[in-house]
């Protein structure tokens, strides 16, 4: 027996812990890399789901802007007047002309 009261041939224990230690230390950091790294990749796809949904209320936007604007022109009343009269019809007190072509 040594003066520390360790039987000789048997390994110092503080080695062993700080290996432990070394490798339960590296572990967290490998386990804190992977949840970054898949933070990371997750956000990107997350940002460009974001970009892509933005693209597509822009030209929404558009889409509701071009129709409101043919809606009001559809609703003036020369185009309904231009429109009704392309169908055949005739205003009250209108006399029809038809016009035949001679022979």
């Amino acid at each position: 027996m040594d003066q520390q009261g360790i039987i000789e041939g048997e390994p110092p224990r503080r080695p062993l812990a700080r290996r432990t230690m070394l490798w339960a230390v590296l572990v967290m950091c490998g386990a804190l890399l992977v949840a970054t790294l898949s933070e990371a990749w997750t956000r990107s796809g997350v940002d460009a789901q974001m970009a892509a949904a933005q693209a597509r209320n822009a030209a929404l936007r558009q889409d509701v802007v071009a129709t409101q604007h043919a809606v009001q022109q559809a609703q003036s009343p020369d185009a309904i007047e231009r429109e009704a009269r392309a169908w055949g019809y005739i205003r009250p007190g209108d006399h029809p002309v038809l016009v035949v072509p001679g022979r």
